[in-house]
């Protein structure tokens, strides 16, 4: 450490460091500050003022473990003296600490509670749409050394359109409904799929403090006929397609000697229209260890040739489909494996083929498609917006395609709320209040008069066009202010002309009361040889203080 800037009163003393080896090659960089400073020599200058002792060492962390406190001391060694200044410096200082324990099994973060859920309606202050609101607070409080919570909101309030406004409820108008209209024509006229809808008016508009209707005005539903349709396109022609065979299951063989291998395939693609039906195996098995012209592997017993036997083919199933093109299966099974190189099995275990193929099926599938936009509704005076929507003109049958689209447009739309004027006007003039002092110029009254809001113009400027009372009431408060102005002139000249005549009838005093004094040291200070002598005094002395007494009255009453 440097020397201390001071020898008493308080001073500061630097130390500083220098890097002794640079960072290199990725390596860490150095942390921390190359200067410090501290305090020194705190010890007064003036011996008479309070001193005190050093500070002592921190004391320990007083927590077992998580987050505790240690403090430390100093002491007054100097009261002080007469005519010094007293202690102001703190004696004992506090700071956080962590334990060496770490932190404690009990240690939590604070954590806020979820929303609770949006609460009734609340009025508005005037006409227009109400609010509701939701809370929240803490749920778990942090204990030890966890975290606090950070700042956040604990209530939120949101307007509500549903909720009603704080007009006179006499003059609110709800909007009502009128009846549904007949369901019209469906939109199909042969098959399934279709769909109709119905539609309603509004028999009441709702005004500016009502509640608007609520729900569609128009509503759909699904329909069909009873007659059948037919097909209708050109007809193409489609062949059947097999899909790719698996690989041979197990991948490797079963068995040491004499084992089997499986592999099958699927229909892809039937055929349509007349196209070339499928025909083959789905499942095929070969011989493994040894395989197809391989030689028996080592360790196989060798004995007699023993060919594979299979057993008859069953009977056809029936066809997967009732229309259009299905397929119908057979299968057969090994009676006897192949041993010692004997002839191995045919590979179909699984046979089929096209059924049913003549006989059409019709395919009703129908994309969805959605109806025209609906006329704009009326515009919501507490929104301030104007919806319009669309339905479904055809339903998703079977494979066809979903709907894709909005079915609800919003728009802003100018309100029309009631023609109602709220203009701002002077109430009446409180009474005056009591003086602010009991004596001398400097005391006030006052009194006051608010702002209060009325339907229409004030009553003090009706038939007066807005902007001239506008222009009257800054005329009228111009006035005022230079009224007040001028008052507060006249009361500071009366003020000091006071002041003025104040001194000038002391100084008076002072000059009057100086001259008697002086009269009655000059008439005692001359000694007269005889009684005459005294007597002459004593009258030269009684006219001066008879003449100078009227001078004293006359202040005093001034």
């Amino acid at each position: 450490w440097g020397d201390c800037g001071e020898a008493c009163g308080g001073g500061q003393r630097f130390r500083t460091r220098d890097l002794s080896v640079m960072v290199q090659n990725g390596g860490k960089p150095c942390q921390g500050d190359v200067g410090e400073t501290q305090s020194c020599n705190e010890v007064s200058c003036n011996e008479v003022d309070c001193q005190v002792s050093q500070w002592t060492v921190w004391s320990v962390c007083q927590a077992n473990c998580g987050q505790g406190q240690q403090t430390r001391l100093r002491q007054v060694v100097q009261a002080c003296q007469t005519g010094g200044n007293g202690c102001t410096l703190g004696l004992e200082e506090s700071r956080g600490c962590t334990a060496e324990g770490g932190a404690c099994d009990g240690d939590r973060d604070c954590k806020w509670a979820d929303w609770s859920a949006w609460s009734e309606c609340f009025k508005a202050e005037m006409c227009g749409v109400g609010y509701r609101r939701r809370v929240r607070g803490i749920e778990v409080e942090a204990e030890g050394a966890g975290n606090p919570c950070l700042p956040a909101t604990v209530e939120e309030v949101i307007p509500s359109p549903s909720c009603p406004g704080g007009c006179n409820a006499e003059s609110c108008v709800d909007g009502a409904w009128d009846d549904w209209e007949p369901w019209e024509q469906c939109s199909v006229s042969c098959g399934q799929g279709g769909v109709h809808s119905r539609a309603r008016v509004m028999r009441v508009e709702a005004n500016d403090c009502g509640r608007a209707v609520e729900g569609d005005h128009r509503e759909y539903r699904s329909c069909g006929s009873e007659v059948s349709c037919e097909p209708t396109g050109p007809i193409v022609q489609q062949n059947c397609v097999f899909g790719s065979w698996t690989a041979w299951e197990p991948p490797i063989c079963p068995a040491a000697c004499n084992g089997d291998q499986k592999r099958s395939r699927t229909i892809v693609r039937y055929s349509a229209n007349g196209g070339l039906p499928c025909e083959g195996p789905t499942s095929e098995v070969t011989r493994c260890n040894p395989g197809p012209g391989e030689e028996d592997p080592e360790g196989c017993d060798s004995g007699a040739l023993v060919d594979c036997i299979m057993q008859h083919w069953s009977g056809w199933s029936q066809c997967s489909a009732a229309c259009g093109t299905g397929h119908m299966a057979r299968e057969r099974l090994i009676a006897q494996a192949p041993k010692f190189a004997g002839l191995v099995c045919e590979p179909a275990l699984v046979e089929i083929k096209e059924c049913n193929a003549t006989k059409l099926c019709v395919d009703w599938s129908t994309d969805c498609k959605l109806a025209d936009w609906d006329e704009w509704s009326q515009c919501d005076a507490m929104t301030g917006e104007m919806t319009r929507k669309r339905g479904l003109g055809q339903l998703k049958v079977g494979f066809g395609q979903d709907c894709e689209g909005s079915t609800l447009m919003v728009r802003n739309c100018t309100r029309q709320c009631q023609d109602k004027n709220y203009q701002c006007g002077w109430a009446s003039w409180s009474l005056w209040s009591q003086c602010s002092t009991n004596c001398g110029p400097e005391g006030r009254r006052t009194r006051v008069r608010e702002l209060q809001l009325g339907v229409g113009a004030p009553v003090s400027t009706v038939g007066v066009a807005p902007a001239d009372w506008i222009m009257a009431l800054q005329k009228k408060d111009s006035a005022l202010v230079t009224k007040y102005s001028e008052i507060s002139v006249r009361l500071e000249k009366a003020t000091a002309r006071r002041r003025r005549d104040l001194a000038t009838a002391f100084a008076g005093g002072l000059v009057a009361f100086a001259a008697a004094m002086a009269v009655f040291r000059l008439s005692f200070g001359t000694a007269a040889p005889v009684a005459d002598a005294r007597t002459a005094s004593r009258s030269s002395l009684t006219s001066p203080l008879n003449a100078a007494t009227p001078g004293l009255a006359a202040t005093e009453h001034a």
